[in-house]
């Protein structure tokens, strides 16, 4: 059976001289053994090519004319640790993937933008296959219609795997692909390690930590982050009430006057504004100062950095609506909570709701009691 790839690593590796290959003696010639070359969707194109004399192959080292100055065929040296390899310049290194791993195919094209725009923040790790296969994974190579094809075990010694940086490989291929069609296109520069591990049960460990493990950034980690490289004055206010110990949601309702949405996020780890309410915003920041004062003791740093007093102040300003109205509903907070009596405050240290009723939550308890204080 002969299938065609569509991979761009194995589309310049045909010509392949036959000692690259890997040949076994078969009746009257000679029979390639396969290989493999990435595919977009983090593994590799199914290259098992008997009986043909045009021999496609993704381990030739010679044989191999690539046009695009960017792009360097793989020498056939083995990997080796503590190198920092670039992909661009393995073209030709054998490949699969984990077929357990998470699909990649569908984030190859954000994958592409990111990678395209930043680089890659830290290499992607590739291992010898053979630790994969002894740790019970099913190493696999897809044929040009997208079906899986496990590699047969007597030739797993051939490749290698990635043990992590599946998603940004697959976008690595599209980019290869461009490449390969235009000499003038420049990938970009795909970099990976290589971890020459022999201990399956070592790989399998790491395998599910990175892989099945990972934790979602939120977008508290995602603020902070853009407060740090872009400098404005809203992330940085937002990044110093987390630090100050504010729940994240609090923290956005007293710097931006709502939680960020999937769009804010964007802006705001590009470097852009957030729309707001100024005048909320304001008031939202003139109340704090007035809750940091009244809540000051240890006991009651709960109430001052939780949702409900954000959530209950964020309701009373937006129906204060103008300047006026919510100047004197600050100073009235002012003189109510400043001025807080020592059972009220210990009410509200105290208050709880009611177990699996979600009409008596603690939240909805709290405001009422914020209620009661401010109409005292």
């Amino acid at each position: 059976m002969y299938f065609k790839s569509e991979s761009p690593v194995t589309a310049q590796a045909e010509q392949a001289t036959v000692h690259a290959t890997g040949m076994e003696s078969d009746n009257n010639g000679m029979k390639p053994q396969g290989s493999a070359t990435p595919d977009s969707n983090g593994g590799t194109k199914m290259q098992s090519v008997p009986d043909v004399e045009e021999v496609t192959s993704a381990t030739a080292a010679s044989g191999t004319d690539l046009s695009n100055p960017y792009l360097k065929k793989w020498d056939g040296t083995p990997l080796q640790p503590g190198i920092l390899y670039h992909r661009n310049q393995m073209i030709g290194l054998p490949e699969c993937y984990i077929k357990e791993n998470r699909s990649t195919a569908n984030r190859a094209d954000n994958w592409q933008k990111i990678c395209r725009e930043y680089g890659m923040g830290q290499p992607a790790k590739y291992v010898k296959a053979s630790v994969a296969k002894a740790a019970g994974f099913t190493l696999v190579q897809t044929d040009s219609d997208g079906k899986d094809y496990p590699i047969p075990d007597e030739q797993v010694d051939r490749y290698y795997t990635k043990e992590d940086g599946n998603g940004r490989c697959a976008a690595h291929n599209k980019d290869l692909d461009m490449a390969m069609k235009d000499p003038s296109y420049k990938p970009f520069d795909f970099i990976f390690l290589y971890d020459d591990m022999t201990d399956p049960n070592l790989f399998y460990k790491q395998f599910i930590s990175i892989n099945f493990d990972t934790k979602k950034t939120t977008n508290a980690e995602l603020t902070s982050y853009a407060a740090a490289v872009y400098k404005n004055p809203y992330t940085e206010y937002y990044n110093a009430l987390i630090k100050e110990g504010f729940v994240a949601k609090a923290a956005a309702y007293f710097t931006f006057g709502k939680e960020p949405n999937r769009e804010d996020m964007k802006k705001i780890n590009s470097g852009k504004s957030v729309t707001i309410n100024e005048k909320l915003i304001k008031g939202m920041r003139n109340a704090l100062k007035v809750y940091k004062s009244a809540f000051s003791g240890n006991a009651s740093a709960k109430l001052l950095h939780g949702v409900p007093l954000a959530k209950w102040t964020y309701t009373k300003i937006k129906e204060a609506n103008d300047e006026q109205a919510i100047e004197a509903l600050i100073n009235k907070l002012s003189d109510r909570f400043e001025n807080i009596k020592p059972k009220q405050m210990a009410e509200l240290q105290d208050a709880r709701g009611v177990v699996n009723d979600r009409t008596r939550t603690t939240e909805i308890v709290l405001r009422e009691m914020f209620e009661k204080i401010i109409k005292s």
